[in-house]
């Protein structure tokens, strides 16, 4: 097997929307760009959605930032398939990915599978959070963000550290993971999902589309499904969803 390449993040501030994934393919962190496995539907859905002028491919995954789009996942070791993750690289993924929305404060952040949303949203308990709250005064609401300014064109990709950004003690920890996303997300048949089936039932609940609260306020979260291949939902359904968020971004100009 070829050597795992670092899969950077592409990032910068006042993007238009951010795309959070799982974590890197093995095809990604052997050729180092988001979204490489021939079997993921990635950029095929951004074109037919009409999100992107033309389908681009893998290794032009940074010129995203050219159309106001940032590529980011919640955790960034490669593995062969989500159920691969950790209960403690969820942990620290979904710290790790709070902090880089609030320092680059994205319009909107699409999460790219339900499981990725189910994971990140327990960034609500985040003491880092609550201390960016109290400090700002902003507060949870349901209503729509508010207008934004102009956006930085800059175009460069910004890579940062949040791992080690300060915040209080007791961000760390274990909580119960789920190994896989239901109908719609890599690989069901780990005895890992058997055994979370309640947990299911509750990640169920979450619809596609725009969030009722954001977990920061003032950023719209988007859930859509995930671009894999093992998808059991349509190509005309999945690019449907990814239709509503280019519509999304649209009115947000």
């Amino acid at each position: 097997m070829e050597k795992s390449n670092p899969v950077p993040d592409y990032l910068r501030v006042g993007l238009k929307v951010l795309f959070v994934g799982f974590n890197p393919s093995v095809r990604s962190g052997e050729t180092g760009h988001h979204y490489a496995n021939p079997n993921n539907r990635f950029w095929n859905i951004l074109f037919r959605a009409g999100l992107t002028p033309r389908k681009y491919s893998p290794d032009e995954d940074s010129r995203l930032l050219e159309l106001g789009y940032g590529l980011t996942n919640i955790v960034e070791r490669p593995t062969p398939a989500a159920a691969d993750i950790t209960p403690d690289e969820y942990v620290q993924g979904r710290e790790t990915l709070g902090r880089k929305i609030i320092h680059y404060q994205p319009r909107v952040v699409c999460y790219v599978g339900k499981g990725v949303y189910d994971e990140y949203r327990k960034f609500t308990s985040s003491p880092y959070l609550a201390d960016y709250l109290a400090k700002t005064g902003v507060t949870h609401n349901r209503l729509k963000p508010p207008p934004y300014g102009e956006e930085d064109s800059s175009g460069k990709a910004h890579q940062q550290d949040f791992s080690r950004l300060p915040g209080r003690k007791g961000t760390q920890g274990s909580s119960a993971i789920y190994k896989s996303c239901p109908s719609c997300e890599r690989d069901l048949r780990r005895p890992s999902v058997m055994k979370n089936a309640s947990r299911t039932k509750r990640r169920d609940r979450v619809a596609w589309g725009i969030q009722e609260e954001p977990v920061i306020p003032g950023i719209v979260d988007f859930v859509a499904p995930s671009s894999s291949g093992l998808v059991r939902m349509g190509m005309d359904q999945v690019v449907a969803i990814y239709r509503q968020l280019a519509e999304l971004i649209s009115s947000l100009r």
